[in-house]
């Protein structure tokens, strides 16, 4: 059953090892989900092997992650930087399946990069970089 989800917002995602110095750009816009009330970002597997080419390896270490399906084995990358457009982050990224688009940010970076979210004028607003919603409202 395909996903009738749409993307809360659209972004260059960049991701850089910390421990490497390396980092990969995405050469598309990435299909952004915002959950709040998630603690922390996750990235898709299927991401882990581009990382790991253009990046480098990351110190990483087993972990559990609680979805609304259960809990589910994850892995989380140690000292990454995430940045969406110019709004960044730098903390553990975890990688788990069941996220509906290329990235969900939980409510880590949404602090760290200070983020204001306007739902009126339909932006997410952090680092000083507006990113327009793609939701409907």
């Amino acid at each position: 059953m395909a996903n009738k989800f749409k993307p809360f917002a659209t972004a260059k995602l960049t991701v850089k090892n910390n421990r490497t110095g390396f980092g990969w750009k995405s050469p598309r816009d990435m299909r952004i989900f915002v959950d709040s009330g998630a603690s922390i970002t996750i990235l898709p597997p299927q991401s882990m092997s581009i990382l790991k080419q253009k990046a480098g390896r990351f110190e990483s270490m087993p972990a559990r992650v609680q979805t609304m399906n259960g809990v589910k084995d994850a892995t989380a990358i140690k000292d990454a930087t995430l940045c969406l457009d110019a709004a960044c982050f730098r903390g553990n990224v975890l990688i788990s399946d069941g996220i509906n688009g290329d990235v969900l940010i939980g409510s880590d970076f949404l602090t760290k990069a200070g983020c204001k979210l306007d739902f009126k004028k339909k932006t997410m607003v952090c680092g000083g970089k507006k990113i327009r919603f793609e939701m409907e409202a």
